[in-house]
């Protein structure tokens, strides 16, 4: 599938983008879908799975060429989890946050580790206790990443809070 092309400023070069074939990682109804990348060669997607009663749910994918693989899902909350927003941390390691709908909306953050394939989920942690949404995650070093989000709480203030990772 050949995407719209790019010409550099100077209007010298252009460039053409293109998309190598789809690839379904989860085949029921996947809203909020975030994804960052771990090396040159795997990411992880993260994902509320409306298959699995809306359960927070996350994915590895593997790259070679322009296929892409997904390894096995696995569930990081068993409630309902929206508004997901992951960042790498290091090439093993990384933070997904979302609003729990299974815990009052909080704002929540869980830890992934990522083995080959396989994605491990650590125990989720509230950052917020109040309702939250469209939270967004960066990475800031491997043990540091800030979080921002609307504080429907708190008046719905924009906030942002460190995650420290020890």
């Amino acid at each position: 599938m050949l995407l719209n092309p790019f010409i550099l400023a100077d209007g010298t070069t252009e460039y053409t983008l293109s998309a190598g074939a789809a690839a379904v990682f989860e085949s029921a109804i996947t809203p909020y879908i975030s994804v960052t990348m771990m090396d040159s060669t795997h990411a992880i997607v993260t994902y509320s799975d409306d298959g699995n009663s809306g359960y927070g749910t996350a994915c590895c994918l593997t790259l070679s060429g322009t296929t892409i693989t997904a390894g096995t899902p696995v569930v990081f909350d068993s409630a309902i989890a929206i508004y997901t927003s992951v960042a790498t941390m290091d090439s093993t390691h990384a933070i997904v946050t979302y609003r729990d709908i299974g815990n009052s909306s909080y704002g929540t953050a869980c830890y992934l580790t990522l083995s080959g394939t396989t994605i491990t989920a650590d125990t989720p942690v509230v950052f917020e206790s109040a309702n939250t949404i469209w939270p967004s995650v960066t990475m800031m070093d491997p043990t540091h990443a800030i979080v921002a989000y609307t504080d429907v709480g708190n008046s719905s203030y924009g906030t942002a809070c460190c995650l420290l990772l020890s």
